[in-house]
């Protein structure tokens, strides 16, 4: 990526349509430092700016200069964010059924799956995104 290092971390996330605060969530770091990574201000941890970095599916390297670079496509990064939704979305599901004495068989979970996998990458980002 090119440019400095927030500006390549804040075009990363806007080209995910992902906003600061569901960034701040998935990464663990508080909103306030994530703006202040973004922001181009500085008195972060490095911890704290590779979680951000991951997160946007993107790897801070350290050396004579600061270098951002990519480690997995947007397109890659989605269908990962959208598939662990989906089996966690899924296992809600079997779990209550479980719970309603309703065995469920592993191919109709499968299907589930797949069904909650589409519909959240043809849908919002806010609904992708949110944990």
């Amino acid at each position: 990526m090119t440019g400095s290092l927030h500006e390549s971390l804040n075009a990363r996330r806007k080209e995910l349509g992902l906003s600061k605060s569901a960034l701040a969530e998935r990464s663990g770091v508080s909103c306030a430092t994530v703006k202040r990574i973004l922001g181009g201000r500085g008195g972060v941890l490095v911890e704290n700016l590779q979680a951000v970095a991951r997160v946007l599916g993107t790897k801070v390297v350290l050396g004579e200069s600061v270098e951002v670079e990519t480690v997995a496509t947007i397109a890659d990064l989605r269908e990962q964010v959208a598939m662990e939704k989906a089996k966690r979305l899924a296992a809600l599901a079997q779990g209550s059924s479980a719970l309603e004495a309703q065995a469920v068989s592993s191919d109709v979970v499968e299907s589930v799956e797949r069904d909650i996998f589409h519909d959240l990458l043809a849908g919002s980002n806010r609904k992708l995104w949110a944990v």
